[in-house]
């Protein structure tokens, strides 16, 4: 027992020599529990052949500045065992685990800000053990490569995400799995084993599926990602929304539903996309559709929670609806008929991509909640016209300086407007007097 106890207090003082620390802080949780100075760890950090220990005498805070910033990385037969204590951030952090790896969570919590806890992945041969603990994002998030074959056991845990990252496998089945409270449950194969003990999952229970086949069955789950060359089945599920991730498709994809499903078949070849089939289901959302690498798709008649562009590509999407749009490391054209969007979210990195057609934004305050555009470019279409006789047309930018000058007559003119970070909307002068602001959020046609 003495040995281990000096053990304890070995690792942890390792912790001061072996990351980047900034000193210690003041704990700022308070759930009944009593705890020492936070050691604040700036950067990633690495835990390599050892063992880490954590306890309530000094829980840890990871400094980040955003999202995923910083990793926790545990390797080579790594062990970081925290009891009785806490690992807090800012924003939420990723937890990987490599090798034969460990993570013990015990009576600890890994999501002391709902939403910003660490977003564990295990892969290879790693382990991880939780009891009586919080965590925010856990269950065989194996990244995009399958592993070779991770243990994970969850007793008595209160957990935000649920995640099944599925890669390289063939027949599983995964039934019953849902939100809420969980008494007693396994979901297993070659490449893992699951269980669940006496556990809530609060938010979510989502799967990435890649070259693999799965049946998800009486599930009720937030979304379902298929990526190419799997083949998926739902039967008699709830799911919020389905992901499809597509890769250098070019063709028609018409009438993907929402709502009740009695029967649906979705399919791709496999180095393309992934294949489909819905039986007796509920979509609460409709679909969630990646496309990417030199797509050029046709949407017809389609219900898409958001369309989701990636890289260089085309899409155009006719009598459709169409939630969100997210212009985020693309580039392309996206033409719009009889298909208003919802709002444009998510703008940022170094695209140029052009909005055509008839298009409408219906939320009118989208750029007031739209926080980084980074150096994204969207250019948009509109079509000046005239009812009547003929005008002098001028167009300027947020700052007064002409962008644009035309005569207007009855016939349709169509000129592109550039919005980015510093230019977000433009003033139509007719005849010298003031007539119209345009926006993103504005309808295609203006009529003066």
């Amino acid at each position: 027992m003495k040995s281990k106890i000096l053990l304890s207090v070995f690792v942890i003082c390792l912790v001061f020599v072996l990351v980047g620390c900034s000193g210690v802080v003041t704990p700022i949780t308070d759930n009944g529990a009593t705890y020492g100075p936070e050691l604040q760890i700036s950067g990633d950090w690495i835990i390599d052949n050892e063992t880490v220990v954590v306890t309530s005498e000094q829980p840890i805070y990871f400094a980040q500045d955003y999202h995923e910033q910083h990793r926790i990385i545990i390797r080579n037969a790594g062990v970081l065992k925290i009891t009785d204590s806490y690992i807090r951030s800012d924003f939420r952090f990723l937890l990987e685990l490599y090798d034969t790896s460990k993570l013990i969570v015990d009576n600890s919590n890994l999501e002391v800000k709902e939403g910003n806890g660490a977003v564990i992945t295990n892969m290879d041969n790693s382990v991880v053990e939780a009891r009586n603990s919080q965590l925010d994002y856990v269950g065989i998030g194996s990244g995009n490569r399958p592993p070779s074959y991770i243990t994970v056991d969850l007793d008595n845990c209160n957990i935000g995400q649920l995640v099944l990252d599925l890669f390289d496998i063939t027949g599983l089945v995964v039934e019953g799995i849902e939100t809420g409270s969980i008494e007693d449950g396994t979901i297993s194969s070659e490449k893992f084993r699951l269980t669940l003990k006496d556990c809530v999952i609060r938010r979510d229970v989502t799967s990435w599926i890649g070259d693999a086949e799965v049946t998800f069955r009486n599930c009720k789950m937030g979304q379902i990602s298929p990526d190419e060359g799997s083949e998926v089945n739902i039967e008699n599920c709830t799911i919020r929304e389905i992901v499809p991730r597509v890769s250098d498709y070019t063709g028609v994809i018409s009438d993907l539903p929402s709502g009740d499903i009695s029967s649906f078949q979705l399919s791709f070849p496999a180095t393309k996309g992934p294949s489909i089939n819905i039986v007796n289901s509920n979509i609460e959302n409709g679909w969630f559709f990646r496309y990417t690498s030199g797509s050029n798709i046709e949407f017809r008649n389609c219900r898409l929670s958001v369309l989701r562009p990636m890289r260089y590509n085309s899409a155009s999407v006719y009598d459709s609806t169409v939630k969100e749009v997210w212009i985020w490391w693309t580039s392309g054209e996206i033409y719009f008929q009889n298909s208003p969007i919802g709002w444009i979210g998510n703008i940022m990195g170094p695209n140029d991509i052009l909005l055509s057609g008839e298009i409408t934004v219906e939320d009118e305050d989208w750029g007031k909640r739209l926080l980084n555009w980074d150096t994204t470019v969207i250019r948009r279409e509109f079509f000046f016209s005239l009812p009547s006789s003929s005008g002098d047309c001028v167009i300027k930018n947020e700052e007064g300086t002409n962008v644009d000058q035309f005569v207007i007559g009855t016939s349709t003119i169509q000129k592109v407007l550039v919005f980015d970070r510093e230019q977000r909307k433009f003033k139509v002068y007719l005849n010298g007097i003031l007539k119209k602001t345009l926006e993103l959020s504005s309808d295609s046609d203006v009529t003066l």
